[in-house]
């Protein structure tokens, strides 16, 4: 078999692909433009501009988008755009750039640190650049600014710090197209204060200076630490208020712009004094006067001190002109002192000592079910204590009552009929008296009484209710995915809307809305008759601030000034969901308020309130106001809560003289033994009516005008 042999021809070659490129024959420098292609790009493919050295210029990939956007060069002249697939040329087209230009215009000459307005034309380039440098092309605290891909605009600039001349330039790119020369002249200041203050003093500096933004004026100590410091605001004179340091010895007041001092003057910081009067002994628990001398600055503390940095009660002797104020005595026995701070500089301390204390109850043997009695008590201090009624089996009370209250003060008996003990308790929970009681069973044919009242007649002759809200950075959090000052505004309008009588004299102050990390209180409503439209309009621009603080007890300070044209009760409501975080006194404020000599009623309203110790200071509170504690946890309870708060309490009297039951104008019947009772209310408990109840029927009283006080 012979060999056969096979001749196969090879397949032609597929003929190369030929691509085409769109793009513009001649850009601007420096300008962007787009380069597409006839080409399906894949990702070895690259667009790019060669420069006549051979070097590769701007480029970009056409697999992530097309067209492929490619700046210019900053060089006037011919270059070449290349299309390449595995760094082999397949295209290219010829590319023109042409030559630009830039204009400035700014002040010839300007003060150091001066803020000026330089005014530019340009290519209008993303990059386009204006940049102040000095004389070696150095870049002197560098201000330099963006033209913003504008072809023409104005922006500000700020003049280097030292004096001397500079230049202003335009770039695109690191291409400069423009320049025109400045010349900065030093600027002076000066300063004028006290040659000598005391420590922590309060006083006056005025300035003249430049008044060039971030300008300063700031103490300066011998070892080179700031103390006080303020701006002048880009004022070229005017007066700042600085606290002196609280050490004494020499300082110097310093005007510095940027890194320049302009002036200096010297400062004599003088030592200061300060005296105590404090009781020799206290019981425990008490309150007690602490007479001082000092020198009563802003942040000067009295404190007792419990121990190495441990304080107990504490107050501020600036809130007080008449140079007393009121502490609590630790609940502990022993040797303690009182201490005059200034910052952290003591300027005196004085000893006392905290003694035991005994209290004493009485009161009926037995009481009916439900029905409110009596309880006189005697103790050595009574500010928190407080008198609870325990049943046999139960850890928690029952009832219980304040004895800043009065004396004797009424507790409400439990339905349950047994044995029960009532027990005198100071805020820390010891026991000082004990008495047992026993609840025998209510009245098994009881009869009913329901109180209610005419639109106005709620509240006393010329009372007036101030609401002060809590809108603080805690009042953000959320309560089933709404925040608690949503809810809280939604209340107070229902509250406006529907509870508060038009025309009632209303006023509104908040905290927590204006600044973050401040203790600012402001009065958002004032005092007026309740207009419901323009109040809730108000209501509803309240926005709580993330990190502003609580200053409950600053605001209760100014509830005198707020509500003054009051003539009658005034009712005050505080809602706020955390406790007192600007160092205030919250209690100390009620209690100045008790002793204005005006008719006041201080309720508290807990909003989300879980902390059992904050809850017991709250109630505290409202005891020393003649007010009321209400909890509220969600919305249906808060708006329960505030309509509760701006009811009056009514009180139940027998012929005997003895207060038998509690109730609110307005809320549902009360049970009651059948008999005749008068109706009392208010502070003053003025007789409002007389009322006989019979068993099984409901006796119902109605408050026509203004109740009597």
């Amino acid at each position: 078999m012979g060999l056969i042999l096979l001749a196969i021809a090879a397949a032609p070659a597929a003929p190369a692909q030929e691509i085409s490129l769109t793009a513009p024959a001649t850009v601007p420098a420096g300008s962007d433009f787009g380069v597409d292609s006839s080409a399906e790009p894949a990702k070895n493919h690259l667009v790019l501009v060669r420069l006549p050295d051979g070097k590769r210029g701007a480029y970009g990939y056409p697999s992530r988008g097309r067209p492929v956007m490619l700046t210019a060069p900053v060089d006037a002249g011919t270059y070449q755009i290349e299309y390449t697939i595995a760094d082999k040329l397949v295209a290219s087209k010829p590319l023109a750039v042409t030559a630009v230009s830039a204009t400035l215009s700014a002040p010839k000459e300007l003060a150091a640190r001066q803020d000026f307005e330089v005014t530019f034309e340009g290519p209008g380039n993303k990059h386009d650049m204006l940049e102040i440098r000095g004389p070696q092309g150095e870049k002197p605290r560098q201000d330099y600014d963006y033209a913003n891909g504008k072809k023409a605009g104005t922006i500000t600039m700020t003049a280097p710090e030292r004096a001397g001349d500079y230049t202003i330039l335009f770039f695109t790119f690191d291409k400069e197209l423009a320049r025109i020369p400045i010349h900065v002249s030093g600027v002076t200041a000066s300063l004028k204060g006290p040659a000598q203050v005391a420590m922590r003093d309060d006083f006056e500096v005025q300035f003249e200076g430049p008044g060039n933004h971030g300008d300063m004026v700031f103490i300066r100590g011998a070892d080179g630490t700031r103390h006080d410091y303020d701006y002048p605001h880009d004022k070229q004179s005017g007066t700042l208020t600085m606290t002196a340091p609280e050490a004494a010895g020499g300082y110097v007041i310093v005007y510095r712009s940027g890194e320049t001092v302009l002036a200096e003057i010297p400062l004599a910081v003088l030592g200061t004094e300060a005296s105590l009067k404090v009781p020799a002994t206290v019981p425990a628990g008490a309150d007690f006067e602490v007479g001082f001398t000092g020198p009563a600055n802003r942040g000067d503390m009295i404190l007792v001190e419990l121990g190495k940095d441990k304080r107990g009660a504490y107050g501020y002797p600036q809130q007080h002109e008449d140079r007393v104020l009121r502490l609590s005595a630790p609940e502990a026995l022993g040797a303690y002192h009182v201490v005059y701070r200034a910052g952290d500089t003591e300027l005196a301390r004085q000893p006392f000592e905290v003694v035991d204390v005994t209290a004493s109850l009485q009161a009926p043997d037995a009481v009916e079910g439900g029905l409110f009695f009596d309880v006189a008590w005697k103790a050595d201090g009574n500010r928190g204590d407080r008198i609870d009624l325990f049943s046999a089996t139960a850890a928690d009370p029952v009832a219980w009552n304040y004895p800043s209250r009065g004396n004797p003060l009424q507790i409400q008996a439990p339905a349950e009929p047994g044995a029960y003990e009532l027990r005198y308790r100071t805020p820390a929970g010891r026991v000082l008296a004990k008495r047992p009681i026993t609840v025998t069973p209510p009245d098994p044919d009881p009869g009913f009484l329901q109180v209610t009242a005419a639109p106005s007649a709620g509240f006393g002759k010329g009372a007036g209710v101030e609401i002060i809200l809590d809108a603080s950075g805690s009042m953000l959090q959320r309560i089933d995915g709404k925040s608690r000052i949503a809810i809280a505004k939604e209340t107070l309008t229902q509250l406006l809307r529907q509870v508060i009588p038009a025309g009632t004299p209303f006023a509104m102050r908040v905290f927590g809305h204006k600044e973050a990390d401040s203790c600012r209180t402001d009065l958002e409503i004032p005092l007026a008759p309740l207009n419901p439209a323009a109040a809730t309009a108000a209501v509803a621009t309240i926005k709580a601030m993330n990190l502003a603080k609580t200053p409950i007890g600053d605001s209760l300070t100014k509830v005198p000034q707020d509500l003054a044209a009051v003539t009658g009760e005034r009712v005050v409501i505080l809602l706020t969901d955390g406790e007192e975080t600007c160092d205030g006194d919250p209690a100390a404020a009620i209690r100045a308020l008790e002793a204005s000599g005006v008719a006041v009623r201080v309720n508290v309203i807990g909003f989300a309130i879980d902390d059992e110790a904050l809850r017991r200071t709250f109630e505290s509170w409202a005891a020393l106001g003649n007010g009321a504690y209400f909890s509220a946890a969600d919305a249906t309870q808060l708006a329960e809560a505030l309509t509760r708060s701006v009811r009056r309490e009514f009180s139940v009297v027998d012929p005997q003289g003895h207060v038998v039951a509690r109730g609110r104008v307005g809320e549902p019947k009360i049970s009651l033994p059948a008999g005749t009772y008068e109706i009392r209310v208010g502070e003053a408990e003025a007789a409002a009516a007389k009322v006989e109840v019979k068993a099984k029927q409901i006796a119902t009283v109605e408050l026509k005008s203004p109740t009597p006080r």
